[in-house]
């Protein structure tokens, strides 16, 4: 389960079909780049070493794909990692509107979108053939928005930075808990990560 602006809940059909195929790129993504060299725009994530991002996208995709689990504690890192899953899907629908017709793949990255939006009941689609991304990305927002409150894990770097003292009056103002920004993300040991990859090979097959 999950605390989203629509109460806790999981993803299911078209939803958690696209936010599942968006987790398999995303593990990809971070298991082809062992230096950690690629961004995000999900800082809480992005700086985090490749066996822990892989460890919190394991347990974001738990909480929301799987049944009768425990909702966790919302943290920066683990909304950030939300964030990094839906800028996989930003990324993966430029990718495809630059790709030749023939090159691919059926249901396309914007259908998945679609049927998603579909779903949730968001109105004014676009064609699923519309190369406009900034129309996507609106699209997309729309969708992460659906779970997420809002972009606090955003600003984890402005308010790390700020004298204690003015940092905890502004997360008091903007209901942050105290513990956000610095609780510790998952450091899995080797031998952990034999479970951390079972998790997502079965989160990504889609056999939850």
């Amino acid at each position: 389960m999950w605390g989203t602006p629509d109460g806790e809940r999981i993803l299911q059909g078209a939803e958690a079909k696209l936010f599942r195929e968006a987790l398999g790129m995303t593990v990809d993504m971070v298991r082809d780049d062992p230096e950690g060299l690629w961004q995000f725009d999900a800082a809480p994530f992005d700086k985090l070493q490749p066996n822990q991002k892989l460890a919190v996208l394991a347990q974001v995709g738990t909480a929301l794909l799987c049944k009768d689990q425990p909702m966790p504690r919302l943290t920066a890192v683990l909304e950030a990692a939300v964030g990094a899953v839906y800028e996989a899907v930003r990324l993966s629908v430029e990718m495809e509107i630059d790709q030749t017709p023939e090159g691919r793949e059926s249901p396309s990255w914007r259908d998945l979108v679609l049927a998603a939006c579909e779903e949730r009941g968001i109105e004014d689609l676009l064609d699923a053939q519309s190369g406009d991304l900034d129309e996507w990305d609106v699209l997309i927002s729309c969708l992460a928005d659906g779970i997420l409150w809002d972009e606090d894990w955003k600003d984890s770097e402005s308010l790390m930075d700020v004298d204690p003292k003015a940092g905890r009056a502004v997360k008091e103002m903007l209901g942050i808990d105290e513990d956000y920004y610095v609780a510790v993300p998952p450091d899995p040991s080797t031998e952990e990560m034999a479970s951390v990859w079972a998790t997502l090979r079965r989160l990504t097959n889609g056999s939850s």
